[in-house]
């Protein structure tokens, strides 16, 4: 709970502040964003996960007032990046093509790239979405449908476990082996 309400503040500093929501501070080191993700360290620290349009920014924003970068990983440049976070992992994904880039969280303060995966099954990629129950990333938006990784399996090297290519994935939610999706015909 209190991550969404700093992270609302931190992103949204050009919208007029009212109805409950107080810009707390503002950070803009680099030149466009796409996507946000909050991430809790196993003893309690708070951090935001930027999706910029050359890689990946990480915030702590334990005091909300005062956020600062921990790290940013380089990625392919893209308007638009994704990441979800599973156990002590982030997995980013990019329409600029790549596959997963995969982010050890071990340290939260220096997140460290320690793999790029799926290129040759993800390639480019608009949305990620994690079960955090099964481990699942269902990866949405690559050329060859969503393809779902087994993160639980393989943590670093998440295999292949299923493909969906009925429709266009756009966007999903999936909770408890249930998979919610965005489809868009094209």
């Amino acid at each position: 709970k209190g991550m969404l309400l700093t992270l609302i503040p931190l992103l949204l500093a050009a919208a007029p502040q009212g109805d409950g929501v107080t810009l707390l501070a503002q950070r803009a080191e680099y030149g466009s964003y796409s996507d946000v993700w909050g991430y809790t360290a196993p003893d309690g620290r708070e951090y935001a996960i930027l999706g910029t349009s050359t890689g990946t920014a990480f915030y702590n924003v334990v005091v909300p007032a005062a956020p600062y970068l921990t790290a940013f990983i380089p990625g392919h440049v893209s308007g638009w990046r994704d990441m979800v976070t599973y156990g002590p992992y982030c997995y980013a994904v990019t329409e600029g093509g790549a596959g997963v880039q995969v982010i050890s969280l071990a340290n939260p303060e220096a997140p460290l790239l320690v793999n790029t995966t799926a290129t040759g099954t993800v390639g480019h990629a608009h949305t990620i979405a994690c079960d955090q129950g099964t481990g699942r990333l269902y990866v949405n938006g690559t050329p060859s449908g969503m393809r779902v990784l087994d993160a639980a399996a393989n943590p670093t090297n998440p295999p292949l476990v299923a493909t969906y290519t009925a429709q266009y994935v756009h966007d999903s939610f999936v909770q408890n082996g249930r998979a919610h999706l965005a489809d868009i015909n094209i």
